[in-house]
C-alpha cells in the first residue's frame, strides 16, 4: 500500500475556498469592510500546494507519474475560464479605456498570457497603490505565482525523491518522513526569503514566487504529513480545526494594508488554512468545522470560486474607472456583485464545467484551450498599439504652462500686461501656477502685471514647515517662503492660491499640523500695509476631464458629485479670510459651475488631471470671469471699483 494514499473528494475543502473567495472580494469591494480579506489569496496558495502535492506524491509512489498528464489536468482546470476572461477583458478595456489606459492593459495581457503578470506589475507598482484599483488584470499576479509553483515544484519533488532514494541506497520509496523533512527545509526558506523581501520594501517582496513559495510548501507539507485517523484522536482533531478556522478570522481582521506583507506574518492564515486541512482527514467522521465547511452553501460557493475570482476584479477595475473614486456608491457594488456572480456561473456552467473533465490528449487540449487563443491575443496586443493614438495632447490641454516659475524663478513669471512693470503677487502651490493663463486673461483685461511664483505642495506663510513635505518639494519651497516674506511689501497686492484641502490635512497626504493658524498670522501681517486676495479652490474631480470628455463620446454621462473636501476646505478658508480686515475673498464657484460635468469646457478637457486646470481651462475660466463684468484686483490707487 501507498504511504501516500489517494485523496477522495472533500466538500470542506470547498467550503474552505468560498471563505478564502469571500475574503478576497469583501475586501476588494471596499478594504474597510474586511481589512485583511486580501489574505485569502494566501488560503488560496495553501489549498493549491495541499492538492497538487496529494496528487504528485500519490503518482510519484505508485510510479504512474506523468508530465504530461499532470499539466494535462492544469490544462483543462485553468486555461478555458482564463482566456475567456482575458479575452472579455481585452474588448471592453478597448472600448471604455482612453487610449494610454489601452495600451497599458495590452502590455499586462501579453506578460498575463506568459504567466509572468507578477513580474510585469511588481515593476510597475505596489498591490495596494491607488491607481492600481484600476488596473483589470492585476489580481492575476496571483496566477502567475501558482502556475509558476505548477512548473517548479514536480521537478523539485522528483528530486527529492531521487536524493531521498540516494541517500537509502535503495530502489524502494523513499520514506515519507525523509521526503516530509526535505518539504520543512524549504519551507522554512521560503518564510525567510519572503521576511527578507518584505524587510528590503520593494514590490517584489509581495508578488513574487520567491516570496510565497513557503506559503505554498505550507500546503505541500500538508499533504505529506502523516494522517491519523484514529477515533480516539477525534477530540485532537476538533481543537485543531477550531484554531485553524480561528487563525483565519484573526487574519482577516488584524492584518491590514499597512501591514508588512507577506514574511512571517502570512503563517497566520496560512498555518490556520493547513490546520483546517489536516484536521478533517477522519474518513466518514469530519469535524464540526469540516462539517460547517461542507455545508451544500459554502460548497456552492466554493465551486465557483475560481470563476469569481477571475471576474471580481476586472469588473470592479472598470467599475472604478467609470466612477472615478475608489469607495462606489452602494447601487454600483449592488451591481458589480450580481454582474460578478453572472459571469461566474455562466462561465462555470458553460466554460469550466464542459472543459474540466473533456478527454483529450495534452497536445491537443495544449493547442485548443492555449496555444490558439493565446496567438489570437497575443497578435491583438501586438497589431493594435499601431492603430491607437497614444500622442500626447495639445500642450493647452496636457499642461498648466511649461513656462511657468513653479519652484523655480528663472522662467516666465510675469503674467497680465506682460510689458508692465509686475505690482502683483501671485503666490502658492501648484494650484496657484495653474491658475497662471487665468492672471494672463484677467490682468491683461484689468491693466495690470502679476509676478507669479509657486512651488509644489507649498503654500508659503510665514512659518510654515515645509519639512511635512515630500523631500522633492522643500527646498523650493523654503526658498519661496524665504522671497515672499522678503517682498511681499514691495507689491501693491498679493494673492494667495492654495489646495486648501491639502493644507487643512483634509486628504491622506500630509501638510503643516499648524497651517490654519499660520494662515491666519500671515493674513493679518499682510493685511496691515496691502490688500491680499485669497482665492477659492477649484473642484477636485472624481474622473479626470479626459476621461470625462471620452465618456461623454460614448454617450456614457454620470452625475457624480463633486469631492466633499474642496467645498469644506474652501468654506474655512472664506470665513477666516473674511473676518481679517483688507483680505479679500474671491470665489470662482460662478464660473466654475460653467463648466460641463465639472471639468469640461465645450466639450474639451478643462483639467490636466483630477486637481489641476490646464492652459485651456485656466485661459477659459479667465473668460467666464471677464464676461461676467467682474474684478480680480479693486484696491489699487489707480483702479476705481466697479
Amino acid at each position: 500500500m501507498s504511504q501516500f494514499p489517494k485523496m477522495a473528494y472533500r466538500a470542506d475543502i470547498d467550503g474552505l475556498r468560498a471563505i478564502a473567495v469571500l475574503g478576497v472580494i469583501l475586501f476588494h469591494v471596499n478594504h474597510r469592510w474586511l481589512p485583511g480579506g486580501f489574505v485569502g489569496v494566501d488560503i488560496f496558495f495553501v489549498i493549491s500546494g495541499f492538492l497538487i502535492t496529494g496528487i504528485l506524491a500519490n503518482e510519484m509512489a505508485c510510479g504512474t507519474f506523468s508530465f504530461a498528464r499532470f499539466y494535462l489536468r492544469r490544462v483543462r482546470r485553468i486555461l478555458p475560464v482564463f482566456m475567456t476572461v482575458l479575452a472579455a477583458t481585452l474588448i471592453f478595456g478597448a472600448v471604455i479605456l482612453l487610449p494610454q489606459d489601452f495600451a497599458s492593459l495590452l502590455a499586462s495581457v501579453r506578460y498575463t498570457l506568459l504567466f509572468v503578470a507578477n513580474f510585469y506589475f511588481a515593476r510597475e507598482r505596489g498591490y495596494f497603490d491607488q491607481a492600481a484599483d484600476e488596473l483589470p488584470l492585476l489580481h492575476m499576479w496571483s496566477l502567475a505565482v501558482e502556475e509558476q509553483f505548477y512548473f517548479a515544484w514536480p521537478v523539485m519533488l522528483l528530486a527529492i525523491w531521487a536524493i531521498a532514494r540516494g541517500v537509502r541506497r535503495a530502489p524502494a520509496l523513499p520514506s515519507r518522513a525523509s521526503v516530509l523533512w526535505a518539504t520543512l527545509a524549504l519551507l522554512v526558506l521560503g518564510f525567510v526569503v519572503s521576511e527578507f523581501l518584505v524587510r528590503r520594501g520593494t514590490t517584489q517582496g509581495y508578488y513574487s514566487l520567491a516570496s510565497r513559495f513557503g506559503e505554498l510548501l505550507v500546503g505541500a507539507f500538508t499533504a505529506l504529513a502523516p494522517r491519523d485517523v484514529r477515533r480516539e484522536r477525534r477530540g485532537v482533531m476538533e481543537v485543531m480545526a477550531g484554531v485553524g478556522l480561528g487563525m483565519i478570522v484573526a487574519a482577516y481582521v488584524v492584518i491590514d494594508r499597512h501591514t508588512p506583507y507577506p514574511g512571517w506574518r502570512a503563517l497566520l492564515p496560512t498555518v490556520g488554512a493547513a490546520l483546517v486541512l489536516h484536521a478533517n482527514v477522519l474518513s466518514g467522521a469530519p469535524t464540526f468545522v469540516g462539517r460547517a465547511l461542507g455545508n451544500v452553501r459554502w460548497v456552492r460557493v466554493g465551486l465557483l470560486s475560481y470563476s469569481l475570482y477571475l471576474w471580481h476584479w476586472p469588473v470592479l477595475a472598470f467599475a472604478r474607472y467609470i466612477w472615478g473614486e475608489y469607495e462606489l456608491p452602494l447601487n454600483w457594488v449592488l451591481s458589480v456583485l450580481v454582474l460578478t456572480g453572472l459571469l461566474s456561473w455562466l462561465s462555470y456552467r458553460y466554460v469550466e464545467m464542459p472543459t474540466r473533465h473533456r478527454s483529450m490528449s495534452f497536445g491537443r487540449a495544449f493547442a485548443v484551450f492555449y496555444a490558439a487563443p493565446g496567438v489570437l491575443l497575443m497578435a491583438a496586443c501586438v497589431i493594435t498599439p499601431k492603430w491607437l493614438d497614444t500622442s500626447a495632447p495639445a500642450i493647452e490641454l496636457a499642461s498648466y504652462g511649461e513656462d511657468v516659475c513653479h519652484g523655480t524663478f528663472d522662467k516666465q513669471c510675469i503674467r497680465g500686461m506682460r510689458e508692465a512693470t509686475p505690482t502683483v503677487l501671485v503666490t502658492g502651490d501648484s494650484h496657484a501656477a495653474s491658475l497662471n493663463a487665468f492672471i494672463d486673461a484677467v490682468g491683461a483685461h484689468e491693466g495690470w502685471a502679476a509676478q507669479v511664483l509657486s512651488a509644489s505642495s507649498c503654500s508659503p506663510v510665514f512659518g510654515y514647515d515645509e519639512n511635512t513635505l515630500p523631500d522633492f518639494a522643500r527646498q523650493p519651497c523654503a526658498a519661496l517662503k524665504r522671497y515672499v516674506q522678503a517682498n511681499y511689501e514691495k507689491f501693491d497686492a498679493i494673492v494667495l492660491v492654495s489646495y486648501w484641502a491639502f493644507q487643512l490635512n483634509m486628504i491622506d497626504l500630509k501638510a503643516d499640523p499648524d497651517y490654519l493658524e499660520k494662515l491666519g498670522n500671515t493674513l493679518r501681517t499682510m493685511a496691515r500695509v496691502r490688500p491680499v486676495y485669497v482665492v477659492s479652490d477649484v473642484p477636485r474631480l472624481p474622473v479626470s476631464s479626459f476621461r470625462l470628455a471620452h465618456f461623454e463620446h460614448l454617450g456614457l454621462r454620470l452625475h457624480r458629485p463633486s469631492a466633499a473636501q474642496t467645498a469644506a476646505a474652501n468654506a474655512i478658508v472664506e470665513r477666516l479670510a473674511k473676518s481679517i480686515d483688507n483680505v479679500h475673498w474671491v470665489d470662482l464657484s460662478p464660473e466654475l459651475a460653467k463648466f460641463e460635468q465639472g471639468g469640461l469646457y465645450r466639450d474639451r478637457p478643462a483639467y490636466l488631471d483630477d486637481q489641476h486646470l490646464n492652459i485651456y481651462g485656466a485661459s477659459a475660466l479667465g473668460q467666464l470671469w471677464i464676461a461676467n463684468d467682474k474684478r480680480l484686483i479693486v484696491t489699487f490707487p489707480h483702479i476705481s471699483s466697479q
